[in-house]
């Protein structure tokens, strides 16, 4: 740290004591350091070297200077106290300034500086502190360019980049319809075209709706022209072939190809005829033409040739037969208290047939019924299968003893079926008891 002395005003204390006089030291200690450290310190138009500086003045209003090549000069004046101590940080902002980049011709060129895209030019690039600085510049058929400056002001500067053509052209002659050009994978439209490229290598790939890409390594120079006419040959057609329900017998044009789901590779443009069969459903025939390198998707939807039959048992735990074939019971569901689930008969030829229902404590045992099943069409029977089983002992008040079937009861009443078709409201204060027979309900 500079140390400095500087008698700014004497005292006649001070002189005398030159004579043998002694007189106490008023003065004032100040300290001065600046951000960033090293600036030049001026003390009332006096230098005190680089900051930080300290040392002991007259008490009394200074002014402080400091300068810093690459930074504004900060000036501050301060009031120092006798034999006070006096701290001070002088904080020195950075010179600044701009520059406008353009370009001739006027072109948008890309702008590359500090490493990251800064935009296209014209552009101004401020906050600039001092120093040297690079910018590349980049524009679609102009070679790259870099510029240079330094910033030593506030002045603002602008430079103009000089762009040179590197370019060369391409065109490419007629070929198949919708054919789509492509140059190092970007699309660049439609045939005929000419485009104006950068010298270099590029790969040329030329597709077409049922054609084999046309594709071609080509080297292209500035202000060069390369012609081409490109050559194609046909791609074939792919079947794709899907049956719902899957696993139909496929033949394509009267041969036969398997099961679907399949694919068929290369097959030749043109119209195709597929047929569908599978057992129990009716044969599918589907006509459609392939476009040559085109993917074709047929989906062959059989209708079924067969139909079903749906119902609901009262009770359940009821066996079931189809023309005297035993099917299996229902099941009771759990959700509606003494109905059965819904129970089906899938794959029911069309025609009339005949349901039996067998339940051994059924009065009758069994019921019969005929149904028509229509094809692909499920029958749901229009009302529950109702069998007749005694599932209560009900005592009278006089003591008389009934046995028969609840139909239905709430807290007052129970509708009470001492055989089919006779019902009787009973009230419950008028019987001792009810007694239910399990697994009857």
């Amino acid at each position: 740290m500079n140390k400095f002395m500087i008698p700014l005003f004497l005292s006649l204390a001070f002189l005398l004591s030159s004579c043998g006089g002694k007189q106490e030291d008023s003065r004032a200690v100040i300290t001065v350091k600046t951000n960033p450290e090293g600036a030049f310190i001026t003390i009332s138009g006096k230098d005190c070297g680089k900051a930080p500086v300290s040392g002991k003045i007259s008490p009394g209003s200074i002014l402080l200077k400091a300068e810093l090549p690459g930074y504004e000069p900060v000036w501050q004046r301060v009031v120092l106290e006798s034999k006070k101590k006096k701290d001070v940080l002088l904080e020195l902002a950075p010179i600044t300034s701009s520059i406008m980049l353009k370009t001739t011709p006027e072109v948008p060129a890309e702008v590359t500086f500090n490493g990251k895209k800064y935009g296209q030019t014209p552009i101004v690039i401020s906050g600039l502190v001092s120093g040297n600085y690079t910018a590349s510049l980049k524009a679609p058929g102009y070679a790259s360019a870099q510029v240079s400056w330094n910033i030593d002001s506030k002045r603002p500067q602008m430079k103009i980049v000089k762009l040179f053509s590197n370019t060369g052209v391409l065109r490419l002659e007629k070929g198949p319809e919708n054919a789509v050009v492509k140059i190092n994978g970007a699309v660049y439209g439609e045939l005929p075209c000419e485009f104006s490229l950068e010298q270099g290598e590029y790969t040329l790939e030329i597709s077409a709706p049922g054609y084999n890409p046309f594709i071609r390594e080509i080297s292209l120079k500035s202000n060069g022209k390369e012609v081409i006419q490109p050559v194609f040959t046909e791609l074939p057609g792919k079947l794709v072939i899907n049956s719902n329900p899957s696993g139909a017998l496929v033949r394509i044009n009267g041969k036969e190809y398997g099961s679907a789901p399949l694919t068929v590779e290369d097959m030749k443009a043109g119209k195709v005829r597929v047929e569908f069969s599978l057992d129990k459903y009716e044969p599918v025939m589907i006509e459609q033409a392939v476009a040559p390198g085109k993917t074709l998707s047929i989906t062959g939807s059989l209708t079924s040739s067969l139909g079903s039959i749906e119902f609901v048992t009262m009770p359940a735990g009821v066996m079931v037969y189809l023309d005297n074939q035993k099917l299996g019971e229902t099941e009771p569901d759990p959700a509606h208290k003494g109905f059965s689930k819904v129970f089906r008969i899938k794959e029911v030829a069309p025609g009339i047939h005949t349901l039996k229902f067998i339940h051994k404590l059924a009065t009758p045992s069994e019921k019969i019924l005929s149904v028509r099943v229509e094809k692909n069409k499920n029958t749901r029977l229009e009302k529950n299968v109702e069998l007749w089983i005694a599932n209560a002992r009900i005592t009278h008040s006089v003591g008389t003893k009934y046995i028969g079937r609840i139909v239905s009861e709430n807290d007052e009443y129970i509708k009470f079926e001492p055989k089919p078709g006779s019902r009787i409201d009973y009230k419950r204060s008028e019987l001792i008891s009810i007694e239910r027979f399990p697994g009857r309900e």
